[in-house]
């Protein structure tokens, strides 16, 4: 296993478990409680996008995981899922920049929240691009 094998394994492992966290996310962040003034409709928006998001992050950590070796032949498919993928993470690494790390500020708690998801997202856009320009 080469070391771009296992460093996409390692993406896998690390999205499909923070896919797997979503489901107690609501929970963590007290949304019963937080929601309980928003309309129904907003609630269940955010429950709904809740899901998604932990849904495209176990597909995206089943993909490495389960044909992490293909993604690194060249090919058109390849390369477009690569280019998603870097566009994904790197949006989601700036707005980890632009918008969560604002929080920082509030205590100890969310300053390790945000250095750590600064790093994951640092990782998976690394990790996506490396991937990408393997194909050349």
């Amino acid at each position: 296993m080469s070391l771009l094998q296992l460093n996409l394994t390692v993406t896998g492992v690390l999205l499909v478990g923070l896919g797997a966290l979503h489901i107690a996310l609501p929970a963590v962040l007290g949304w019963h409680r937080e929601l309980a003034g928003a309309s129904p409709i907003s609630r269940e928006v955010s429950y709904v996008h809740c899901y998604f998001i932990g849904l495209a992050c176990v597909l995206w950590g089943l993909l490495p995981l389960t044909a992490g070796r293909l993604l690194i032949q060249p090919g058109p498919v390849n390369r477009l899922v690569l280019i998603g993928a870097v566009t994904f993470w790197a949006s989601r690494l700036i707005i980890q920049l632009a918008v969560f790390n604002r929080h920082a500020r509030q205590s100890a708690a969310w300053l390790s929240l945000s250095a750590a998801g600064t790093i994951l997202w640092l990782y998976l856009t690394a990790i996506w691009t490396w991937t990408l320009l393997a194909q050349q």
